[in-house]
């Protein structure tokens, strides 16, 4: 592998293709790390895997998962008992919004 897969031809290219504007003096600097990057890709490439089985988690534990069991909700009375404030058959908030004006 040669010593700067990555050079400054290489750099400038992607750096059109996607509209950044890179300073002069930082092109050195990002064309050595991204070199260093592309170089280990290329190792983790080589590295055979055809006896690896895939996987979607690095280790093979289990959540406990429990059944879906369907059980009464609390009643609504119940659940509004302590609320600071009742609006109809729910909890009053302090309102957040000027009137009038939309969420962002």
């Amino acid at each position: 592998m040669s010593e700067h897969p990555f050079d400054l031809a290489t750099l400038e290219r992607l750096a059109l293709l996607a509209r950044l504007k890179i300073a002069a003096d930082k092109k050195p600097s990002l064309v050595k790390q991204l070199s260093s990057v592309v170089e280990h890709m290329a190792q983790i490439e080589s590295t055979d895997l055809h006896d690896v089985p895939p996987t979607d988690h690095a280790s093979a534990a289990q959540s406990p998962l429990r059944e879906d069991v369907v059980v009464p909700s609390l009643d609504l009375q119940e659940v509004l008992r302590n609320a600071p404030e009742r609006l109809g058959d729910g909890f009053g908030v302090p309102q957040i919004l000027a009137p009038g004006s939309t969420a962002p």
